[in-house]
């Protein structure tokens, strides 16, 4: 497969959150906010779901050949991830909810989607 531009793979990664997004509110899950952008950082899905705040990173691959895609959501991510929903959190007064940082993984297999949701993928890491 040839290399796909900047443009295009924002644009799938649109694609693949939204899918994402369909995903959690079939779950149950309240989305709050898409492509969540701060100084701090960005995330991905924000939702909620049984009184808490979820935080959720959606990662995409097209083949499972360099791992699952939870697996890029390495400690620096993790970390950016945490500091951007303090801001979230503190931006909103919503200090006194608990909070929960989850992926949804998203993969093609035989050219369908499919989803997998992990809760609690991380903790807090400041």
């Amino acid at each position: 497969m040839g290399v796909r531009s900047l443009k295009d793979q924002r644009a799938v990664g649109r694609q693949k959150e939204k899918k994402a997004a369909m995903f959690l509110s079939k779950k149950g899950y309240r989305i709050l906010e898409h492509s969540y952008r701060t100084p701090c950082g960005e995330i991905d899905l924000i939702a909620e779901h049984e009184g808490r705040i979820i935080f959720v990173e959606v990662k995409y691959r097209r083949s499972l050949r360099f791992g699952q895609p939870a697996e890029a959501v390495d400690w620096g991510k993790q970390r950016r991830i945490t500091r951007t929903a303090y801001c979230y959190v503190r931006e909103r007064h919503l200090e006194d909810r608990p909070v929960q940082f989850d992926i949804v993984e998203m993969t093609t297999m035989d050219g369908k989607d499919a989803a997998r949701h992990i809760e609690h993928a991380f903790y807090p890491t400041l």
